[in-house]
């Protein structure tokens, strides 16, 4: 992430936000386990946390992996964000759409409790049929928004189909990020890299996505093992690129903690070239 903490030195990290990851859950992987202050189940209502499938661990350590398993060669974006994680997907990463519900209500009587103001959804329905449901999520994000909390969803990885946009990631309010394909050995700058070809372009409405774009082939995450097995993985997708744009997001928000969610987006819009945050 050399491209992105060329810009950021000085930072310091003393008022950086919390990160609310929306997904599997966490597991106890020792580059993680400092950073997360509060775990929800919306799914088993276990009381401890864990993750039953993977992806929410990966996703989580891109945005604060501190590297401890690798001796500091994997981290994630900032070692000094904290993260509350809410498990609304079951085993198999399927997002149960009631816990996604029950989550955002959570979240919008917990917001200043835990100090969140950025929600991580790395996951995406390729269809909703009740349009009741979308106004009432959509209802649900404004809310928070209002209380100063930027949603950021992947944009899917439907680029090999009809490469739409999957819901959340194509409601207005919320900051879509698709991948890139981006190799820093090669003598190219980021923010002239090719779309990443499994990465959602479009929307089927007249709302212009994704808004950002960030990485998204050949991460290094840390694994869900636990018990001496395999420490890190390479992955792709859209998932992980929003995971690195909450990371670059909590950064910039802790330099300008003063900001509201307005001011952040409009920020965000002014120090993006070729939709990469830099």
């Amino acid at each position: 992430m050399d491209y992105f903490y060329k810009n950021h030195k000085g930072y310091q990290g003393i008022h950086t936000p919390v990160v609310a990851v929306l997904d599997t859950g966490v597991s106890k992987n020792v580059d993680i386990i400092d950073s997360v202050i509060y775990f929800k189940d919306f799914i088993n209502n276990k009381g401890d946390y864990y993750d039953d499938n993977g992806h929410g661990t990966k996703v989580c350590g891109i945005i604060t992996g501190n590297g401890k398993n690798s001796m500091g060669r994997y981290k994630g974006l900032s070692d000094k964000t904290d993260l509350v994680v809410l498990k609304i997907a079951d085993s198999n990463g399927n997002v149960v759409l009631a816990s996604l519900i029950d989550a955002l209500l959570w979240l919008d009587n917990n917001v200043e409790k835990y100090n969140i103001r950025i929600a991580c959804m790395s996951f995406g329905f390729d269809t909703i049929n009740s349009t009741i449901t979308i106004n009432y999520l959509d209802l649900l994000i404004k809310n928070l928004i209002d209380k100063n909390v930027l949603f950021v969803s992947s944009a899917g990885n439907r680029g090999g189909m009809d490469g739409l946009v999957t819901f959340p990631g194509s409601l207005e309010r919320v900051i879509t990020v698709g991948s890139i394909s981006f190799n820093p050995k090669q003598d190219k700058d980021i923010t002239e890299s090719i779309i990443s070809a499994f990465s959602s372009i479009k929307t089927e409405s007249n709302v212009q996505k994704p808004d950002n774009y960030a990485p998204g082939e050949n991460i290094i995450v840390p694994c869900c093992d636990t018990n001496g097995g395999l420490k890190y993985e390479s992955v792709n997708g859209t998932s992980f690129s929003a995971a690195i744009f909450c990371g670059q997001l909590s950064i910039y928000w802790g330099e300008n903690y003063s900001f509201s969610s307005i001011e952040m987006k409009d920020l965000i819009k002014r120090n993006s070239k070729n939709g990469i945050l830099m």
